[in-house]
């Protein structure tokens, strides 16, 4: 491995400035990339010397050449830094072929003092030197691939080493590819389905099938907050780790199909200042700033700042939004063995109301253009979130660490209003109704307190430990509001014009009593334990085991307040990995999920809890020499007690519980860099999901489950064509989609979107321009896994042309 650098002036020191790692115990070649960047420098290492060796994990503050010599400490690796900061080899010790190489270029970091690192080139010899080598380039701004993942699976291993499949959406991808919603990053996920935005509150999210969980740096959110409510704004996201497969062991009360773990930004990896304005189609502006930077001249205190406001309309007609963002963060190094971090943020978003347009009886839309709207300018769902999160990590000793976390998050969505229109007769007629809200709260309060005990120096079993948490949760949802009354009557007809749908609802009146008004409270504990055992070098087993004690209050005007004390649910996992070749290691693993569920029956009975159990058989490839991840799986999930809409009673949904269902399904991804010059995201998912039991049913028995497409897949390109030009290219495709169990309805058609993007780098400044949906597709995608109340409509052919410019 060939990792390059360039001048500095001054001897290494004690007194040299420290900087902050954190990197997991892997592979030597990867390790050494992580370090070059996380220092925020470059280094020369030839290849033939880390070839099978595995690095020490190096997290906290040090010196570059502390932090050196504590990650190489047993490889039989001697570092050496020159006056240039290269990290040298004697070539007695090694014979490098010319072309066994790999590079990593870094920008100049936080520390004022690494701007000199930059400031001349290669010396006459180190330049001779590089020439022997083929150099392979990755740019730190288009990083695909990042690797530490243990804040979402409680797991201190590097990414190929968990027996799990992950997606890793980083924020040089969302960049590169203009990402700004959860619906976005769904159908750049591989066995991620994007199943609409009902009434316009948020992107629902499906993974392997079932709706996905969310977490916030390691610790869940109420799933009527985050991600089901309400998108985040990507401005405070480092990266997401989409985890798919049951996490019941880690966080108690989990979904089957995954979790959704949102990575704030913090100040170390962010340095200097950035400001940036976007505009788009529709009316589409955006302006955002950063700053973050070193708050002691020690560097033991850095922070970050960030704020952003956002204004657009759409292709629908009178639909509009708006957002406004703060976020600040404060990451600390108490000690060398003591870190943490504190972040205060807030998030304002309105937008119009839309909840679809209605279809015929066989699931025929109305030939309505797409700019066709059922609402109103003045039926806006209006949401603000305030959140605070703080970590502390603590390192008792060589073996021992301790870590205390803490999330809080209130959401407020006051005078929301949403219209929409339902059971469309052959002669176009349908129903409209509608609701507004006078209240409408979520809050939580999430604290967890986890030790690993690394067993690496106490039995000789090196790479194994045991981790164990405890989870205190607290969540709570409240709302009421009144359903609309018209008039004038509330039946409308789909071939009247939009304005005149518009009039009637805009004449509804909103009784001041309440119409409907509900709650629920959750209060449970979460205790964990895994165990991961390296039985030898290429075999590893690992096992867990929670236990979740919930207590839930549900109350509502029409059925009062109920409580619930569930017994404790006992979740298990265990798996066995197995590199039977440098780079690829093999997995088999079992999980189990356990989740309440709070929908009623039409006799106002809550449905049973849902459980689930998946068996995973995988595949994980990391190249020699390469920031490159491929995954393959294949996998069945069983769950039982899965809620199916039922009927709408006094502006209720009521549901059933359908009995069993199975998805079985094979999943193939790439993450990385395919060359040098391309970094790459992509894959396909194959999925079955079909109903295995069924008593009140038996005719659906073998019956596939609607609304989930068969085939998915996506793959997003960005090559690097020079120093300053770099273009990308995505391509995203969901297969057609049964209506019903039974077929009789008609599909749902299969869509194929095509993204492209262009930027360009000129000093400390960087263009950009996205195209999405550059054939115009026409496609739906539906909000209910129901026909009743019609589908949405996709976007179509739209453009953005963004401008940023960077201060170090």
């Amino acid at each position: 491995m060939c990792i390059a650098t360039a001048g500095w002036t001054e001897e290494l020191s004690a007194a040299d400035p420290r900087v902050s790692f954190n990197i997991p115990k892997q592979r030597a070649d990867l390790a050494l990339m992580e370090f070059a960047e996380q220092a925020d420098l470059t280094l020369m290492v030839p290849h033939g010397l880390v070839e099978n060796k595995e690095a020490n994990s190096l997290i906290g503050e040090y010196t570059l050449q502390e932090g050196i010599d504590v990650l190489l400490t047993g490889t039989g690796l001697s570092p050496t830094f020159s006056d240039h900061i290269v990290l040298s080899i004697s070539p007695s010790q090694v014979l490098v072929k010319e072309g066994d190489t790999m590079t990593t270029k870094k920008k100049a970091g936080l520390l004022a003092v690494f701007a000199s690192i930059f400031s001349g080139g290669l010396d006459a010899q180190e330049s001779q030197v590089a020439d022997q080598f083929d150099e392979i380039v990755v740019s730190a701004q288009r990083q695909f691939l990042a690797e530490d993942t243990s804040g979402a699976t409680n797991l201190d291993i590097p990414i190929e080493k968990v027996p799990q499949s992950i997606t890793l959406v980083t924020q040089a991808f969302i960049q590169s590819a203009d990402l700004r919603r959860m619906d976005d990053v769904a159908q750049y996920t591989t066995g991620a389905t994007y199943a609409g935005n009902p009434a316009g509150q948020g992107s629902r999210v499906l993974l392997r099938g079932f709706q996905s969980r969310k977490s916030i740096d390691g610790l869940t959110v109420s799933t009527t907050g985050f991600g089901a409510a309400v998108d985040p704004d990507f401005s405070v996201v480092d990266r997401f780790e989409i985890v798919k497969g049951p996490s019941s062991v880690v966080y108690g009360a989990a979904s089957p199909g995954g979790i959704i773990n949102l990575v704030t930004k913090n100040a170390r990896a962010n340095p200097g200042m950035a400001a940036e304005f976007e505009i788009g189609s529709w009316d589409y502006y955006r302006v955002e700033a950063q700053v973050a930077g070193s708050l002691d001249s020690a560097d033991r205190f850095a922070a970050i700042g960030v704020i952003a406001y956002e204004q657009g309309n759409s292709f629908q007609d009178v639909a509009n939004h708006d957002k406004k963002v703060a976020y600040v963060r404060v990451d600390a190094d108490f000690t060398d063995d003591l870190n943490g971090f504190l972040s205060l943020g807030y998030d304002s978003q309105e937008n119009t109301s839309f909840d679809g347009v209605p279809v015929f009886s066989d699931g025929t839309p109305a030939d309505v253009p797409r700019s066709f709207y059922i609402g109103s300018k003045d039926a806006i769902i209006d949401k603000s979130t305030t959140f605070a999160n703080a970590s502390l990590d603590w390192r008792l000793s060589e073996n021992w660490e301790f870590g205390l976390k803490m999330n809080l998050r209130s959401e407020d969505s006051p005078a929301t209003s949403a219209p929409y229109g339902f059971g469309m007769q052959d002669n176009g007629d349908f129903t409209l109704a509608g609701s507004r809200l006078w209240v409408s709260t979520s809050d939580d309060v999430n604290v967890g307190v986890s030790t690993v005990l690394h067993l690496d120096n106490l039995f000789g079993t090196a790479g194994s430990f045991v981790s164990a948490s405890i989870l205190d949760q607290s969540k709570e949802s409240r709302f009421a509001g009144s359903g609309a009354m018209f008039g004038g009557g509330s039946t409308a007809n789909i071939f009247d014009s939009a304005e005149s749908i518009t009039a009637l609802i805009d004449s509804a009146v909103y009784p001041d009593t309440p119409g409907f008004s509900g709650g629920t409270k959750l209060d449970y504990l979460v205790y964990s334990v895994q165990g991961y055992l390296q039985v030898s070098e290429p075999l590893a087993l690992l096992v867990g085991i929670s236990r979740s004690e919930l207590e839930a209050t549900t109350s509502s005007l029409f059925a009062g307040q109920t409580d619930f004390d569930f017994s404790g649910e006992t979740s298990l996992r265990s798996a066995i990995t197995y590199e039977f070749m440098s780079g690829y290691t093999a997995y088999v693993s079992y999980s189990e999920s356990f989740e309440p569920q709070f929908s009623r029956d039409v006799d106002g009975n809550l449905l049973p809890p849902l459980s689930g159990e998946q068996y995973e058989l995988g595949l994980k490839f990391v190249p020699d020499n390469s920031q490159l991840l491929v995954t393959g799986s294949v996998f069945q999930l069983d769950q039982v007690n899965r809620a199916e809409f039922d009927q709408n009673i006094d502006g209720t949904d009521r549901f059933r519980a359908v009995g069993e269902v199975r998805h079985r399904g094979a999943e193939f991804e790439v993450i990385g860099s395919a060359t040098s010059r391309l970094q790459l995201t992509g894959g396909v998912a194959y999925l079955d999901p079909v109903v295995s039991k069924n008593q009140g049913s038996p005719e659906l028995v073998g019956e596939v489950i609607p609304f989930l497409p068969e085939l998915s897949a996506s793959v997003f390109a960005d090559y690097v064509v020079n120093d300053s030009l770099s273009l990308g290219a995505g391509v995203r495709y969901v297969d057609s989609v049964r209506t019903d169990s039974t077929g009789t309805t008609r599909e749902l058609p299969s869509y194929t979107i095509v993204d492209l993007a262009a930027n360009y780098q000129l000093e400390n400044w960087q263009i950009q321009l996205n195209v999405h949906n550059l054939f115009d597709e026409h496609y739906f995608v539906n909000n209910y896994d129901t026909l009743f109340f019609g589908n949405t409509v996709g976007r179509p052919a739209n453009f953005s042309i963004s401008a940023k410019v960077s201060f170090q």
